[in-house]
């Protein structure tokens, strides 16, 4: 059903409100949604900070005020493993009833929701098939700031010169992540799925607060299914064959500042005028891909050479390959990084001006002059690389730029 609705701000739209999607009778079961259960274990996260501050009155016309602080956090995932099951059935359907509450929701001949088809079903039975694994994947993330900041104040009372704020700004920021994969033994094998005998079903009363005649079926496997799955097709290799470069972030900004303002005192207005100087230094450690075929991949156990053509080139880490057991080693897939040191300086002269004036009977007017400027997100420096996606105009990478400046 499509509806017209009337937005907050007075717009019309036109919305799909209530639909049954789904395949055309007599077809075996079709794919009509996932199901995921991981558990995630050793996962910890900590932080902390120490703010030290002064201040110093020299003499009645001159005061001087100092902050030092410093902070830390540590976010770590020991090990994160999971399974996707998808489901198989005719189709869905569902009705937008009210925004208080869940929508309907419903899935058309799809099987049961509570236990998942054993390896031996029949391709085109209806239920919860499995389709898909994690790897054990290890996280590791460091974040910290060390900032010291200096301010003083001096009266002047000269004229339309009250008194003058001046002061500098130093800020250390690091931050650097990690991810590593485990080998695996095997290749996944839909059949090596889990008893579903071992399924345990969402309790019964699951999302009754949602309100909406939702379908609150499903199930997840315990924490001890999981461990002994995943921890029989672990593959013992060594920590640096585990890393994975292109998801690794390592970089540091430091951002320095000095000022000077001059405030302003007249007989119905006052004000200030204003100059920063501020200082940007970003140096980042981006994963660089080397192209295919220059360099091969080293087997764990044997010794390193280096790679002839890119002599930085990491070879020894998995990248995420797979390294499976009784499967001959071939050091030629998946790409190879290498880490590329970016070191970015900017400088910015940021002015300002600020007037008030009061022109009696309640009625104050304001003006202000200023020039801003706004650093990007510390991700974007040396964000991971996305998978290839491609359209008829091409295909595209969405990866670091360690090289953007300031906004």
């Amino acid at each position: 059903m499509i509806a017209e609705e009337t937005t907050i701000y007075g717009h019309k739209l036109r919305v799909l409100k209530s639909a049954e999607i789904s395949y055309a009778n007599g077809l075996p079961a079709q794919y009509v949604g996932d199901s995921e259960g991981f558990y995630r274990s050793g996962a910890y996260a900590s932080s902390g900070f120490l703010d030290l501050d002064g201040k110093w009155i020299v003499n009645d016309k001159l005061t001087l005020k100092g902050l030092f602080s410093t902070t830390k956090g540590i976010g770590h995932t020991d090990m994160d493993r999971g399974l996707t099951y998808s489901r198989y059935g005719q189709g869905v359907k569902y009705d937008i009833t009210d925004l208080e509450r869940a929508p309907d929701f419903s899935w058309i001949n799809a099987g049961s929701g509570t236990t998942p088809l054993a390896s031996s079903a029949a391709p085109g039975t209806p239920g919860y098939r499995l389709t898909g694994r994690s790897g054990l994947n290890r996280y590791h993330t460091i974040d910290s700031e060390k900032s010291l900041a200096i301010d003083g104040e001096y009266t002047q009372d000269s004229g339309i010169f009250s008194s003058m704020n001046f002061g500098f700004r130093n800020a250390d920021h690091r931050r650097q992540y990690g991810l590593s994969t485990v080998a695996l033994k095997s290749a996944f094998v839909a059949a090596n799925a889990p008893d579903p005998a071992l399924a345990v079903p969402y309790p019964g009363d699951f999302g009754q607060y949602l309100g909406g005649n939702i379908d609150n079926s499903g199930f997840y496997f315990s924490r001890d299914t999981l461990t002994n799955l995943f921890g029989d097709l672990a593959k013992q290799t060594n920590s640096q064959w585990e890393r994975r470069i292109a998801n690794s972030i390592d970089l540091r900004e430091i951002q320095s500042a000095a000022y000077l303002m001059q405030n302003l005192e007249g007989e119905k207005w006052s004000g200030n005028v204003g100059l920063r100087l501020v200082r940007t230094i970003v140096t980042s450690r981006t994963p660089v891909p080397i192209p295919a075929g220059a360099c091969l991949r080293i087997e764990p156990g044997k010794p390193f050479v280096p790679c002839a053509a890119y002599p930085d080139a990491i070879i020894d880490v998995s990248e995420g390959q797979p390294y499976y057991d009784n499967v001959a080693f071939n050091g030629a897939t998946g790409t190879i990084y290498r880490k590329e040191t970016t070191r970015r300086t900017f400088d910015d002269i940021l002015p300002s001006l600020n007037l008030r004036y009061d022109f009696g009977q309640g009625i104050v007017g304001r003006f202000g002059l200023s020039k801003t400027i706004g650093r990007q997100n510390y991700n974007l420096y040396g964000a991971t690389y996305s998978a290839q996606a491609c359209t008829s105009q091409g295909c595209t990478v969405t990866g670091p730029n360690p090289n953007l400046k300031p906004l």
